[in-house]
């Protein structure tokens, strides 16, 4: 029978069809390969929420019988032309489905009737199931169209060796014991439909998202939830609808501390969203749920946690590996040869860095630094080499905690560790990045330095950390290191976003934060310091009513 090929409105409708839907259910069932990412509810859950961005394509093929032999997928981003898969890179495996042989034939006009239709040179799957690996390329070499395939090892807990015995261990027991101090431990497998707990699946994938988000932007400079309005909804439906799509979360009372988000099909969870709190880091919550959460999941049933391809920290977690595929077919002959030049440029590259000691990351921040580069740029970094090697001066302040319980709270109200709020920073200087800022918001959450901000109207207007216990510090300003008296807090690195400046943000801030370091037990002093020469700075910290204390002279950590 010819092939049949239906896109946008016609797709639609058919992806909807209750006739159409069992013969898609069946052959999923048939396909020795298929993932929980080309199923019913994945796919019709996700272009009920993505439906203003993308419109389905659906190329299907049927045996003389009329039996649905061969299914392939697509959405299609009419604004871009952009053409993926149903869920882009939110589907952690990509493929067709089919019932049988002649994968290369329907492949082949599949990609014919495609390029008829839409001006495409390349079609990407990534990532091919590690079961399909298995034969692909007995396909694809009776295919005639090019193709490019790159293997990739992906990191996988085999539960058969019960990996969770490691929670007898002498220093997970300690961990856990101090994790329970924080409040009562429990793990929850969430199935919306079943356990009526949609209420709390909706409270708990929303307590994940900027645990995720944090994390994500801090390691590959994006925020997923934040960035995306579609797909915490998205989610949410999917989990309430589908059986095999399910959220485990770790609960400390009242409060989730981290989840795994994913489905669990024949037998294997794959993790989609992994996250846990930053303020309790200290006793890895994220190991924590990811052993619990595996013993539990072998009682289900489960053989197999897929941590699924990309990330080194998986590698920590897992006990074996399987092979995964990104392959690429193209549609014509000169986007073919574009992409095998610029591999083997790449690969000449890297041969080359490798030579000269560079890694791939740094001669990325090398080319970019100099495409950024300017002749104003260029002076004003001369003039501020020449005043780093100038000695400079850091005035050290404090405040006695008794004179500040006896302030006036400041009219503004702030938030504490609040990474909803720290998630909207937005760089407004040309030394600022969003990666490394939402990095040391991390760092501080983890080792139980207090962020104090303000946001309004999705972005972070001002910010600042308090130190409930502080020993000593380095001042990189001055490359000197200062030991503080016993019993202080530390307040430092304040913030303000250029439109925000002239308000009072930074004399509220202050004030709130030393109401509050005075109410921590034995806190006798607050200290913050600052460079002689910020004067705005110093007015501000000097008529909120820090006293100065000494000053610190050098040069700074970088040139001295």
């Amino acid at each position: 029978m010819p092939l049949q090929f239906t896109s946008q409105s016609e797709a639609r409708t058919l992806i909807g069809q209750e006739s159409f839907v069992t013969e898609w259910r069946n052959l999923n069932d048939r396909c020795g390969w298929s993932t929980f990412y080309q199923g019913v509810e994945f796919v019709q859950t996700w272009f009920q929420h993505y439906s203003d961005i993308y419109q389905p394509i659906v190329i299907l093929d049927r045996l003389p019988n009329g039996t649905l032999s061969h299914l392939l997928l697509l959405a299609h981003d009419v604004e871009s032309g952009l053409v993926t898969v149903p869920g882009a890179h939110q589907a952690e495996y990509q493929c067709w489905l089919s019932s049988g042989d002649g994968d290369d034939t329907f492949l082949a006009d599949a990609f014919a009737a495609l390029s008829e239709r839409l001006p495409l040179t390349q079609l990407r799957f990534k990532f091919l199931p590690a079961i399909l690996m298995e034969n692909i390329r007995d396909v694809l070499d009776r295919m005639s169209i090019p193709w490019t395939l790159r293997e990739e090892e992906c990191p996988i807990v085999d539960l058969a060796e019960e990996p969770w015995t490691s929670l007898r261990k002498k220093s997970n027991k300690s961990k856990l014991s101090r994790l329970r101090k924080a409040g009562p431990l429990e793990l929850k497998i969430l199935t919306c439909p079943h356990d009526n707990e949609l209420d709390g699946l909706d409270a708990a994938v929303r307590a994940v998202a900027p645990m995720y988000d944090l994390r994500q932007g801090a390691t590959s400079n994006t925020s997923p939830f934040l960035e995306d309005d579609n797909k915490l909804p998205f989610h949410l439906s999917l989990l309430a609808k589908a059986d095999d799509f399910k959220a485990i979360t770790l609960n400390s009372g009242d409060d989730t501390i981290a989840a795994l988000i994913g489905p669990l099909k024949d037998g294997i969870f794959s993790v989609g969203v992994f996250a846990h709190t930053p303020f309790l880091a200290r006793h890895s919550p994220g190991k924590f749920i990811l052993l619990l959460a595996e013993q539990a999941l072998s009682e289900e049933g489960a053989t197999e946690v897929d941590l699924t391809p990309g990330g080194d920290w998986k590698w920590r977690f897992a006990n074996g590996k399987k092979t995964v595929g990104e392959l690429t077919f193209f549609l014509n002959q000169t986007a073919y040869r574009k992409t095998l030049y610029k591999e083997k440029a790449e690969q000449a590259a890297k041969s080359l860095l490798a030579v000269v000691g560079m890694t791939p990351g740094s001669a990325r921040n090398a080319v970019n630094l100099l495409k950024s580069l300017s002749v104003s740029r260029v002076v004003n970094k001369l003039k501020s080499i020449s005043a780093g090697r100038q000695t400079r001066e850091f005035r050290v302040y404090a405040f006695p905690a008794e004179k500040a319980a006896a302030l006036s709270p400041p009219d503004c109200s702030f938030n504490t560790d609040s990474m909803d709020d720290f998630l909207q920073f937005q760089p407004t200087e040309s030394w600022h990045t969003r990666q490394a800022f939402l990095g040391s918001v991390i760092g501080r959450f983890e080792s139980g330095v207090k962020g104090y901000s303000f946001a309004k109207d999705g972005v972070l207007l001002h910010s600042g950390w308090l130190v409930p216990r502080q020993k000593e510090s380095f001042f990189d300003e001055v490359g000197q290191r200062y030991v503080y008296p016993d019993n202080c807090s530390v307040l430092f690195d304040f913030y303000t976003h250029p439109s925000a400046r002239g308000q009072g943000l930074y004399q509220a801030s202050l004030t709130r934060m030393l109401i509050d370091s005075a109410h921590i037990q034995g806190t006798q002093q607050i200290y913050i310091s600052v460079l002689a020469d910020n004067a705005p700075s110093r007015h501000v910290i000097e008529k909120v009513g820090f006293e100065y204390i000494e000053s610190v002279y050098g040069r700074p950590a970088s040139s001295a």
